[in-house]
């Protein structure tokens, strides 16, 4: 752990929170703050899962994968159909045409 001797714990909660603390804040009120922003953060409720392609790995905008055929393509975009089927459209540079496959029919080169 890097030592930051010019950083408090004052600045810590600031940077934290966004928000001041002062003498007169019990340390467990702090702690509470501290600890809802870090669960906020934590929170993925909204996030959608990335596609997983046939060997489970994460697919990611601009990736290199290969089609059933072998083809070497590049990852331009994903359409959620359902939480089961993820279209991925891909771009193949040698003849110019965008493919769509599930996910996971696909392999990372």
């Amino acid at each position: 752990m890097k030592d930051c001797p010019e950083a408090d714990y004052y600045d810590f909660y600031e940077a934290v929170t966004g928000a001041e603390t002062t003498i007169d804040t019990l340390l467990d009120e702090d702690a509470d703050k501290i600890a809802d922003v870090i669960l906020d953060l934590c929170d993925t409720s909204n996030m959608i899962e990335l596609p997983l392609d046939k060997n489970g790995k994460i697919i990611n905008i601009g990736d290199k994968v290969r089609d059933v055929f072998g083809r070497h393509l590049v990852v331009v975009g994903i359409s959620y159909r359902n939480s089961e089927n993820v279209l991925v459209d891909e771009f193949d540079d040698t003849d110019g045409v965008i493919y769509s496959d599930y996910s996971t029919s696909l392999l990372h080169d």
